[in-house]
């Protein structure tokens, strides 16, 4: 027996864990000194108490768990018990079984108990990055997704938003991904703030979503409103301002459930509208955007065909000297000559050609049609073709450029590749090379919708262009003062840098007078002549009117 009491207190001493024992009603009638500083408290005010009260307030679950088994005498093993009070209590594994007397009664418990606050605290921590953000410590997709799917089921009204960051892609460009994670953190805390009711997750990249339950439309899109006009509050750093700005798609889901893939869908329609009519503003969910949808699955289906039988043609629209009326280039637009549909503009299929991946092929297509037919028009007219993203991204297009101009036996001096901020935005070694390449061969190269980003005047800098095109924007507010004094600089600009500059978007007489007197000397619009599937008449008909 001796040896035993040896061997136990040897144990005591040489384990975090502790021993502990009560007599037959439950009272502690053992306890040792790791018990005692596990509960902050000596060893003598533990005897004599019961063993729930020894770890004061349990939660409903561990005292029900408890009692059960000490009242009945049943074995128990790793019960958790908190003590302390929260944020930061202590977890605590208990492990006993009963003792019985001489004649087989209950007579107490023996047990062993451990602090496992540390590893609690782990488990804790991984359930919680199981099912949140690492960068913003929002719900991650797949819990957000549970959250709606449960939400969805349960027959509670839903009210369902997901936002897109505008523009995200040219922070990270221009600023950095440090800057561009600050965006994220700072949005991620403002969707937070948005106050009880709202559940918000980051479901990738720079995508958020929030749903409202248990409110009505009426009470739960005005509280989504608020949220969304809350993200374009300028972010700062040390560094530099933004004043950044989101797009966001609802869909209500009426009491009686439904299905949450498709809430997801409709707000992931809306969202689409949000950003295709502008960006920076919410769309709610409508029918009219899901047979949208629909048309568009149907264009996906058949563009590739289109292309492959000669449906892809070409319109021409002219660009006009402002002071002789003369006819001196023609932009190649892409059409789509539908079977069922008749003659599509380019809204309804060029930015589902981007989405598949077909919008190299309706380039190359308009760039060998444009030059092919230009052979044959007045020679002083130019032809200007326009280049997508997508196509510099491939690393062929000078290529395909010079395979173009030899088959039609197009001299180069007649092509101008009309290029967009969008399509710069990859300013890498590879783009410069391209671009360089072009003008080398004579093709010149034109700045398309100048202005209508953020780094116009940066890519003047860095990049040689023989024509600015200022965006169709500027010229319907030249009513402004503030807008004509930036027409008369980058006249001016052009002027120092010996380029030409094309107003776009020409509509009005006085629109075009204005155009004369302050030295811009090319125009194109509607004025001057709507897109037609002929050659280019060498005199514009507005001159006619």
């Amino acid at each position: 027996m001796e040896t035993v009491q040896v061997f136990l207190r040897e144990y005591e001493e040489g384990t975090p864990d502790w021993l502990w024992e009560t007599e037959a009603q439950g009272r502690i009638a053992r306890a040792n000194r790791n018990m005692a500083t596990a509960l902050g408290r000596g060893t003598d005010g533990l005897h004599g108490q019961s063993l729930a009260g020894c770890f004061g307030t349990l939660t409903p679950d561990a005292a029900d768990k408890l009692a059960h088994h000490l009242a009945h005498a049943t074995p128990f093993r790793d019960l958790v018990v908190a003590v302390g009070d929260a944020p930061a209590p202590r977890w605590l594994s208990l492990t006993g079984h009963p003792v019985y007397d001489e004649q087989g009664q209950p007579a107490g418990f023996r047990g062993i108990g451990r602090d496992i606050t540390t590893q609690h605290q782990a488990q804790s921590d991984i359930a919680f990055m199981a099912e949140h953000d690492g960068l913003t410590g929002l719900l991650n997709r797949p819990a957000f997704l549970a959250r709606l799917a449960d939400a969805a089921a349960s027959g509670t009204p839903v009210t369902l938003a997901l936002i897109d960051l505008d523009n995200f892609k040219a922070v990270n460009d221009t600023y950095g991904h440090a800057i561009g994670d600050l965006l994220l953190r700072q949005t991620a805390q403002r969707l937070a703030a948005a106050g009880t009711g709202i559940v918000v997750a980051r479901l990738g990249g720079d995508e958020f979503a929030a749903m409202v339950i248990d409110a009505g439309p009426d009470q739960a899109i005005p509280r989504l409103d608020a949220l969304h006009r809350s993200l374009s509050d300028r972010v700062t750093s040390p560094d530099i301002v933004l004043t950044p700005a989101a797009s966001m798609g609802l869909t209500c889901l009426a009491p009686g459930g439904g299905d949450h893939q498709q809430l997801m869908l409709q707000a992931d329609l809306a969202l689409y509208s949000a950003k295709r009519e502008g960006k920076n503003r919410f769309r709610l969910f409508s029918v009219a955007m899901e047979q949208d949808y629909t048309e568009r699955l149907r264009c996906e289906s058949e563009l590739g065909d289109a292309i492959a039988r000669g449906q892809i043609i070409v319109a021409y629209q002219a660009i006009v000297d402002v002071v002789s009326g003369q006819t001196v280039a023609c932009e190649a637009l892409a059409r789509w000559q539908h079977p069922e549909r008749g003659l599509l503009l380019p809204g309804a299929f060029i930015e589902i050609a981007e989405r598949i991946d077909l919008i190299d092929h309706i380039g190359e297509r308009v760039l060998r049609v444009a030059c092919h037919e230009a052979v044959s028009w007045n020679s002083l007219i130019q032809v200007n073709v326009n280049l997508s993203p997508r196509q510099l991204q491939r690393g062929n297009f000078v290529r395909i450029l010079a395979e173009a101009l030899h088959d039609s036996g197009l001299p180069p001096t007649r092509l101008g590749i009309e290029v967009t901020e969008r399509t710069l935005l990859d300013d890498d070694e590879s783009t410069r090379r391209q671009l360089a390449d072009i003008r080398a061969m004579g093709v010149k190269l034109i700045l398309d919708d100048f202005g209508s980003g953020y780094s116009s005047l940066s890519y003047l800098q860095d990049i040689d262009v023989d024509g600015i095109k200022i965006d169709a924007s500027f010229t319907g507010k030249l009513g402004s003062n503030k807008v004509r004094a930036i027409c008369r600089m980058v006249a001016r600009l052009a002027m120092e840098l010996n380029v030409y500059v094309v107003a776009e978007g020409v509509e009005t007489r006085e629109q075009l007078d204005w155009l004369r007197l302050n030295g811009i000397a090319f125009g194109q619009g509607f004025l001057l002549g709507r897109p037609t599937l002929h050659a280019p008449d060498r005199q514009a008909a507005y001159l006619a009117l």
